[in-house]
């Protein structure tokens, strides 16, 4: 563990973490990696997620009554978890060192000639206790590692197969990190240091908790750290100081977490009030020297690490908050694992394929893939009706000895009348015994991308095994279970899909596969976006009632002086302050502007993957889908990538700012084909890109004319039908704190007004901006032998209408359509004053109206 960074007089906030819920699971993969050495030698393979100590009773009986083995490590008995308290298993052991547990084992192995049988009861015996213990001590777990590296070393000197199996599979594999760029491009990366050797299990078993790492969509502490711990400290309720904090990330294995941090590159980041630290319980201790200027904030509270480190820390009488999880949960909508329906795995979702510069995931990637086959059999039936994900029971030849998980890779169907047997499929496998459902056999059970419209039992199956994505577990509900099978797919898809795009060249031959991959992108997001959240309840919604002539919506990050330009706009009263996330709802207020009255609407900051739901994104976003007006509210001290992702976010969900509708009309019909015309050349699109995005859409009959020189994109907007169109001004805060030369060069820069909110300078011209970008016209109306009324006009938008006559007497009274008979109009829209004109005559601003009625 490295130092801890303590000042006496500074008073300094730790947040802790535990990891095993929030980051990667690392008692899962040591107790799956304990079970694989166990069952390297033996007659069946038993899975330790199932009590086996019964059977290994006899065995340890003899074992402990052998001579000179009376003060040993294996001389302790493993009691049931239901009658030892947590915080008793742990000071049990806490005065173990590594060093202690290393010499213990070293004497009972050099003292004594154990048997193979004799390390696998010990291992087993420690897997239990791994499993079973909610906080295990560090000394257990590194006693694991060293009889099963001792293990190993005994079963190569007698040539054992399943070891042999073992190391053919993943020695030389490397462990691979995908990872997203400032522009939103995602990348893979390996390093010469994530190269596996199983015989080296300490280091083996970092590289698989390493390659099981996929990341958190509620809170990210990889790869949106200052952004978690500001939710975090945002949902404790109390003011805390920001100019020291730490991160205590507590992890069963902390060595793996330091190699997943490393890998993420957060050392190198270099926060500036942030320091991120990694330890194991017990050695929480260490950090409550300084208690009485130190807070700590515990997350989540349902863990049973959380609850037991609360107990520890109270004994010191700390200054101590609980955040649940739930409540993280509600004030951020569901994330991507968990927003389909909460019973069954959805398919067809897509992976959030918009998010920021972070490490989105890792896998391991085999130095040669691995070859199985057999025959599909029938399973237990829960794949397609209990999860939503069919599967196909294999019944091998000959299954390698293998680390229970989840692996992707390859299959091709031998007899099949759909498929070609030479086609290769895309497949999704678990490997290992269903420790969800405690029936302990050991099966292979792969999910093929692909749609069956019949079943292939008893048909041949040919698998190849391509790289290991994680562990398998227990999981606390099915729920639980479906989740992380909807993460499995969604990496896998991440992974296909943008492989696929990469290696595509754009060409004129290519262009159809293009259109395709494309128009399924969009399909995939849309159904993303519109995904209802998990749990009970609809959650706090946004939208408020819509009033006045027109809506204009404050979008922008956190702490970018929203709610201050608001006020300064409207006699709304919203809270500012200068940290993050100060405004956590929607507040209305209303602008009076040239008679007009304009509903302003002050969102909470969004973040990274906004349209995928982080930070309550969804509602915010829609919310911005109702307005007729979107102010983007940016920071002039920072740079432009704060207005591309926020730009990537609104096109995510479907909002379309500072563009008109593609001139293309679709009408879609029960028969007849697809009939395409052009009216002007187009050099983007071709018949047969139109037909491939149509048909991905399952579209085979409708009639397209094209219009302009429309994209792809263009048509898969048209063809969707949910995008909105809407105006955008990019609202340049702060600019008291730039020169006058960096003022110039930013407002010359198009659709963009420079502002200073807590000064109020530049405000007069936003709001002229803001009512030419909504085209607002004022219309007086003047009855016979009066003056007109200049006080209360009408106020017409292109939404009421299109600017006509009509318009304007539908907006006064519907029923007078069938009275009119004509009109006298004053104003710069007639040639002469007054000018009789009728119902399609397109008025001005400022235009005055008599209207005449029929007698």
């Amino acid at each position: 563990m490295s130092k801890c960074l303590y000042d006496v007089e500074c008073q300094q906030t730790i947040v802790l973490v535990d990891s095993d819920i929030c980051v990667v699971d690392t008692k899962t993969a040591i107790v799956n990696l304990l079970g694989a050495v166990a069952n390297i030698q033996g007659d069946t393979l038993r899975s330790p997620w199932n009590d086996v100590l019964e059977t290994l009773q006899e065995d340890t009986s003899t074992l402990n009554s052998k001579e000179g083995l009376g003060g040993s490590v294996l001389n302790q008995k493993v009691t049931s978890s239901d009658q030892l308290d947590t915080s008793t298993k742990v000071s049990n052991h806490s005065g173990a060192t590594s060093l202690d547990v290393k010499e213990r084992v070293c004497e009972v192995l050099e003292t004594v000639e154990f048997e193979n049988q004799t390390y696998r009861n010990r291992l087993w015996q420690l897997a239990r206790q791994i499993r079973t213990y909610s906080c295990c001590p560090k000394s257990v777990v590194e006693e694991a590692l060293s009889i099963a590296e001792r293990l190993l070393e005994k079963s190569d000197s007698i040539n054992c197969v399943r070891l042999e199996s073992l190391v053919r599979c993943f020695n030389g594999a490397s462990v691979v990190f995908v990872s997203s760029d400032s522009e939103r491009n995602t990348y893979e990366t390996t390093r010469e240091n994530n190269i596996v050797n199983v015989k080296q299990f300490k280091r083996f078993v970092e590289e698989i908790v390493t390659a099981s790492y996929q990341r958190n969509y509620e809170l990210d502490f990889i790869g949106q750290t200052e952004n978690s711990v500001d939710v975090l400290l945002k949902s404790s309720t109390r003011d805390y100081p920001k100019s020291k904090l730490v991160l205590l990330l507590i992890s069963q294995y902390p060595e793996a977490i330091r190699r997943l941090i490393d890998a993420a590159g957060i050392t190198s980041r270099g926060f500036e009030h942030l320091q991120v630290e990694v330890a194991c319980p017990e050695d929480v201790r260490n950090y409550t020297k300084y208690k009485d200027t130190t807070n700590y904030i515990l997350y989540p509270q349902e863990s049973s690490v959380v609850q037991y480190l609360q107990k520890e820390l109270e004994k010191v009488s700390c200054d101590i908050v609980l955040v649940s999880k739930v409540g993280i949960s509600k004030s951020q909508t569901a994330d991507i694992s968990s927003s389909s329906c909460s019973d069954k795995v959805d398919l067809l979702r897509e992976p959030n394929f918009t998010l920021g510069n972070t490490l989105l995931a890792s896998y391991l990637k085999f130095k040669e893939p691995i070859l199985l086959n057999g025959i599909v059999i029938k399973g237990f039936g829960r794949g397609a009706s209990c999860l939503g994900i069919p599967t196909a029971n294999l019944d091998c030849d000959f299954i390698p000895h293998l680390v229970p998980g989840v692996y992707f890779g390859t299959c091709y169907l031998v007899g099949n009348s759909e498929v070609d047997e030479h086609t290769p499929l895309r497949t999704i496998l678990s490997v290992g015994f269903n420790p969800h459902f405690d029936h302990g056999l050991y099966s292979v059970e792969p999910y093929i991308y692909h749609s069956f419209t019949k079943g292939f039992l008893g048909q041949r199956l040919n698998l190849v095994i391509e790289g290991f994505l994680r562990t398998e577990g227990r999981f606390d509900s099915l729920q639980g279970l479906v989740s992380a099978i909807q993460r499995d797919v969604i990496e896998h898809k991440i992974r296909e899909i943008e492989a696929e795009m990469a290696r595509t060249q754009k060409n004129k031959a290519t262009e159809y596969h293009l259109g395709q991959l494309k128009a399924k992108l969009a399909k995939y997001r849309t159904q993303l976006v519109e995904a209802r959240p998990i749990g009970g309840g609809k959650g706090e919604a946004f939208e408020v009632s819509k009033c006045g002539d027109a809506r204009i919506c404050l979008i922008g990050f956190p702490s970018v002086g929203k709610s201050t330009l608001s006020n300064a706009l409207t006699n709304m009263n919203s809270a500012t302050a200068d940290y993050e996330f100060t405004t956590l709802t929607c507040v209305p207020g209303i602008l009076m502007y040239k008679a007009a009255k304009i509903q302003l609407l002050d969102l909470p900051g969004i973040l990274d993957g906004a349209s995928e739901g982080r930070g309550r994104g969804r509602q915010v976003i829609a919310v911005a889908n109702s307005c007729d007006l979107v102010l983007m509210i940016l920071d002039a001290t920072k740079d432009d990538s704060q207005k591309c992702k926020l730009e990537r976010e609104l096109h995510n969900a479907g909002i379309r700012i500072n563009r008109k509708p593609p001139n293309i009309s679709f009408k879609q019909k029960k028969s007849g084909g697809l009939n395409i015309n052009h009216l002007v050349p187009i050099n983007h699109l071709s018949e047969r890109v139109v037909h491939s995005v149509l048909h991905e859409y399952k579209i085979f009959h409708a009639d397209i004319i094209i219009r302009e020189d429309a994209t792809v994109d263009d048509l898969i907007d048209v063809v969707r039908g949910n995008c909105k169109y809407c105006k955008c001004i990019y609202v340049y805060n702060k600019i008291d704190m730039l020169s006058l030369s960096e003022i110039e060069e930013i407002a010359r820069r198009p659709n963009t007004v420079v502002v200073s909110s807590s000064k109020e300078w530049n405000l007069e011209l936003l709001k002229e901006r803001m009512w030419d970008e909504l085209e607002l016209m004022r219309i007086y109306t003047k009855n016979k032998g009066e003056v007109p009324n200049f006080e209360e006009p009408i106020i017409m938008t292109p939404q009421r209408g299109d600017g006509t006559v009509s318009a304007a007497v539908q907006m006064i009274h519907k029923k007078m359509l069938d009275e009119f008979k004509f009109a006298l109009v004053w104003g710069t829209s007639v040639k002469h004053n007054p000018q009789h004109v009728g119902l399609k005559h397109q008025l001005h601003d400022e235009d005055v109206i008599q209207i005449f009625k029929k007698r």
